[in-house]
């Protein structure tokens, strides 16, 4: 991290760059804000210690252990883990461990350690069976001999020890060397020892070898074997394999004031990190680097800094919670907080290895890449759409008017070199140095050959037609040009239109990008949103077509490619990245300033990172290549409950007197956020893979057998999914169908038998059969009857709840659905998409060819939408042509793509009605039910207020109501 932050010196907060920072706080479970302390366990469960107890993290959301709570643990001291996997847990007057889902305490241990004193655990490797307990300046060790049943607590350092090092008595501060097993590191009295408790030989470090005298309460050993310390006033590191410690200087302000628990950390480069009276401060090659509120921290003191296995930086604040950076080390941006003047920044281009230059919504900015300062360029205030950086460091952007401006840094003058242009969509600059411009107006160019001074428009004999909407250069030297017309490509001195695969290749504006191998990428449609293509002469054949699975929008604001041939995509829902082998996505959720992307706001830099422009400011991302070296998620079995009731999950056979099994899953893969979902199939019942909200899996009925449920966790940006994981399990038949209970009632029916038979067998044995011919008889005859009674009501109620023409549910039947589907979501939490649809023109279908042809429009849309909906949704006649859609139980994509799938359904292929072909559309207005307490009204009212907007934008097209429930 060192030298991925070089260059953030410490300045005014009006220039401080902005991270991104999730937050966990009462929304997120954490019932208490003030965190004391974080541990990851091997399996990757996130600890946190907190003045009201211990929480796990599950995704998003933290999980209070009610456990530590009965048992009176509250403000958390010190977390650690031992090499058998127990969890180690120290506030100031318990110690405990938690293993196996059980909390011990060790008994026999009384004390009380007040706030200002040390406390702290410390656990050699492979040490599985003691734990070495620092408590108001002892040391002790608390070890097992009969593998964890009973605990003894003993003094770690031996009387004769103490009485040869008297500052033995006064320890402040504890860690371990992992490069020497049996050593600990001691902050003691005023100088530092290095102990082996096994030996109890003790080596001392005082002024002699270069340790101030402090009181050293912070102690940490690198990965490269350095140990740093931290006192009251003093920081400083012995080299490994030095015998001098060396004092660290040029240490930030407030490394020392107002201090309650100093923290050292090392971030996976290798950086150490200081907690600070506001923020932390990051060491570096050159200097030290604070982050603090101006960055987006909290503003007071950070008690704890924590890097998880996937290098996700956690840091804690008492009273704000817990918080996590989002691509520390990889992501850094900037905003309008840091100094830009508007948080829309459409282009970007770099001045040497120096500047940036920004094209916003309220000008061109330029931001120092040196020092992180944003200077204003003054006589630009209006809104610029493109810029670039041309020959003589002078920077090429255009104005709202059209107009091409040349303008030189050095002398701070502007020269017009094009205008009446209207708009300005891209600008470029090629290998042979001209700068092309696409624009309202067509394509032109500047040439060195008269000195960039005049505008040279291509004509549209022999060049491209329309306006330029996208310009790319290819390995070769061509320039490809996407216009209103069509695709162009100018190769030597001569253009050529590129004959695209397919019928709509007119008419639509496409980004363009072009690989080192010649091949281009383009912008297409659902379900395609990306097309990968070949050129055979000026025809264009598809390689492959990248499916919305992979890139869920084709609301494309960029197609580029860098230099490693890498392909970046830009959409209004994050960036998506092809390294050539998979795609992978990136929101806000990994770094991201924000997730909308602008266009052609993308620039690649020579280093390798790259620069991206959003609607909420800069984004650079420093190290590319980290983006695919994240591996696959995980997911673990939390607990299992049968109706409610929590069961132990050793045992794989269940009775299920009691309906619902209940198996969660635990979601470590925190990097990765909501990306994250658990799919699911039991076999032999299930074959396809389900998707299940919050990790739950619940069966709610299953018959007596032997069954196996397979679960994967499935990370939808990276695209990457976990090992399947098994669990087998047992349902046991019901007690009445097991074998002793049926032997039982198999003797009891032969007494009773054997009763009857002795008592005048021959009268009862004919009574009973005449009784028995009567009984049959007039029993068939009442079931006849009440079958023939249901069948007649059935059909009847059946007629009162279907609309006479189209056979769907009618407006009361269908309400009563929705009724039940949301009483329903509001207990097991699944979505309801409540989709209002209404055919276009249906009036005029009516007017022109009657109501019969009217009548059979209806007919058959109700009959294409039932094809392609699920036998769970529900369809009813709303009114006239007014259709009311339920879809329960779907997320959001996959909503989408079924409400496509109807659209298409019913406007794709023509309706016969006698010799007439008629075509209809249909317009869609989709609501959004989470589960909350929305009235049917509002619901309705949304999907209705939503088809209204989709007839505004020209029919023939779903919209979407805004969420009422998040």
């Amino acid at each position: 991290m060192c030298f991925l932050l070089g260059g953030l010196f410490i300045l005014p907060a009006a220039t401080a760059q902005q991270f991104n920072f999730f937050s966990y706080g009462e929304g997120s479970g954490l019932s208490n804000l003030n965190a004391t302390t974080l541990l990851q366990d091997r399996k990757g469960l996130l600890w946190a210690g907190t003045q009201s107890g211990i929480f796990t993290a599950d995704g998003p959301r933290f999980d209070k252990q009610k456990a530590f709570t009965d048992a009176g643990f509250e403000s958390i001291r010190a977390m650690r883990e031992d090499s058998a996997g127990r969890i180690w847990i120290a506030d100031g007057r318990h110690l405990g461990f938690w293993q196996n889902g059980t909390l011990q305490t060790i008994n026999g241990l009384k004390f009380h350690v007040l706030t200002h004193e040390p406390l702290d655990l410390a656990v050699l490797p492979h040490q599985a069976d003691g734990i070495f307990f620092l408590r108001s300046g002892n040391l002790s060790i608390v070890s097992t001999h009969d593998g964890g049943h009973t605990w003894q607590v003993a003094d770690a350092l031996s009387p004769q020890l103490l009485r040869s090092y008297p500052e033995l008595k006064a320890i402040t501060g504890v860690t371990v060397d992992p490069n020497h097993p049996s050593s600990l590191w001691l902050g003691c009295g005023e100088s530092i020892c290095e102990v082996d408790p096994s030996l109890q030989s003790v080596v001392r470090f005082d002024r002699s070898q270069g340790v101030a005298a402090d009181r050293w309460n912070a102690l940490m050993v690198t990965r490269s074997g350095d140990l740093w310390v931290r006192g009251d006033k003093n920081v400083a590191v012995l080299r490994n394999g030095s015998s001098l410690f060396e004092p660290v200087l040029n240490l930030p302000a407030d490394c020392f004031h107002n201090i309650r628990r100093a923290v050292l950390s090392e971030d996976p480069s290798g950086a150490v990190l200081l907690n600070l009276a506001s923020g932390i401060a990051v060491g570096s090659p050159k200097g030290w680097h604070v982050f603090n509120d101006s960055n987006g921290l909290p503003g007071d003191e950070t008690d704890t800094i924590m890097f998880d296995r996937s290098g996700s930086l956690w840091l804690t604040s008492l009273g704000h919670g817990i918080l996590r950076w989002r691509g520390y080390g990889d992501w850094e941006g900037w905003n309008k907080t840091a100094g830009l003047n508007n948080n829309i920044v459409w282009s970007l281009t770099r001045d040497g290895a120096k500047d940036l230059w920004v094209a916003t919504d309220a000008g061109l900015d330029r931001l120092d890449i040196s020092t992180n300062r944003i200077t204003h360029q003054g006589s630009f205030t209006q809104r610029l759409f493109s810029t670039l950086m041309g020959p003589k460091h002078h920077v090429w952007i255009d104005d709202p008017t059209g107009q091409v401006l040349d303008f030189d840094p050095q002398t701070q003058r502007t020269r017009v070199a094009a205008d009446h242009l209207e708009h300005i969509f891209q600008m470029r600059i090629d290998h042979e140095q001209r700068i092309w411009a696409g624009s309202r107006k067509g394509l032109l160019f500047f040439s060195p050959t008269d000195n960039w001074a005049l505008p040279h428009f291509v004509q549209a004999v022999d060049g491209p037609t329309g306006y330029a909407w996208a310009i790319a250069e290819g390995p070769d030297g061509s320039i490809w040009v996407s216009t209103g017309k069509g695709i162009y490509r100018l190769k030597g001195e001569t253009w050529s239109e590129i004959h695209l695969p397919f019928a709509d290749g007119i008419e639509y504006n496409r980004m363009v990008a072009i690989s080192p191998d010649g091949t281009f990428w383009m912008q297409n449609k659902l379900p395609y949103p990306i097309l990968h293509l070949k050129l055979e002469g000026n025809n264009a054949k598809i390689l492959d077509q990248v499916s919305g699975a992979n890139i869920g929008s084709d609301n494309t604001t960029f197609i580029e490619t860098d230099q490693r041939g890498w392909v970046w995509v830009g959409s209004d829902d994050g960036i998506h990245v092809f390294n050539g082998k998979r795609w992978i996505m990136c929101t806000a959720e990994d770094g991201l300033i924000w997730n909308d992307t602008d266009f052609h706001a993308f620039f690649a830099d020579p280093d390798g990172s790259v620069w991206i422009g959003t609607s909420a400011g800069i984004s650079h991302l420093i190290h590319p290549e980290h983006l695919f070296e994240h591996v696959a998620p995980q997911i673990q079995l939390a607990d299992v409950s049968l109706s409610g009731n929590l069961i132990a999950t050793g045992g794989p056979s269940f009775d299920l007197r009691r309906p619902t099994l209940n198996f969660r899953f635990r979601n470590v893969n925190y990097e990765s956020g909501s990306g994250v979902v658990a799919q699911y199939r039991l076999e032999g019942e299930e074959n396809d893979w389900q998707e299940t909200a919050g990790g739950l899996v619940r069966f709610p009925a299953l018959n007596a057998g032997k069954y196996n449920l397979h679960v994967q966790a499935y990370d939808q940006r990276l695209h990457l999914s976990s090992p399947v994981t098994d669990v087998p399990f047992t349902v046991l038949e019901p007690w009445w169908k097991r074998r002793w209970c049926m032997a039982i009632e198999a003797v009891f029916a032969l007494l009773v038998l054997f009763g009857l038979w002795r008592l005048n067998i021959h009268i009862l044995v004919v009574r009973q059969q005449e009784l028995e011919r009567l009984v049959i008889s007039r029993t068939r005859e009442l079931e006849k009857e009440k079958a023939e009674l249901l069948t007649a009501r059935s059909a009847l109620l059946e007629i009162t709840r279907r609309d006479g023409l189209t056979g769907l549910l009618n407006r009361t039947a269908i309400f009563e659905r929705l009724d039940q589907l949301c009483e329903t979501a509001r207990s097991n939490g699944l979505p309801i998409a409540i989709i209002m649809a209404d055919l276009d023109s249906f009036k005029r279908v009516n007017d022109q060819y009657g109501h019969l042809a009217g009548d059979t429009v209806l007919r058959e849309c109700a009959s294409r939408i039932a094809a392609v909906t699920r036998p769970i949704d529900a369809i009813g006649r709303y009114g006239g042509e007014e259709l009311l859609i339920l879809m329960p139980g779907l997320n959001m994509g996959s909503i989408k793509l079924r409400i496509e799938e109807i659209r298409r359904a019913i406007g794709d292929k023509p309706i016969r009605h006698g010799d007439l072909e008629l075509r209809v559309t249909c317009s869609f207005g989709v609501a959004w039910f989470l589960g909350d307490d929305s009235s049917i009204e509002t619901l309705i009212g949304d999907a209705d207020a939503a088809l209204y907007l989709a007839k505004q934008n020209g029919r023939n097209r779903i919209e979407y109501a805004e969420l009422v429930s998040a």
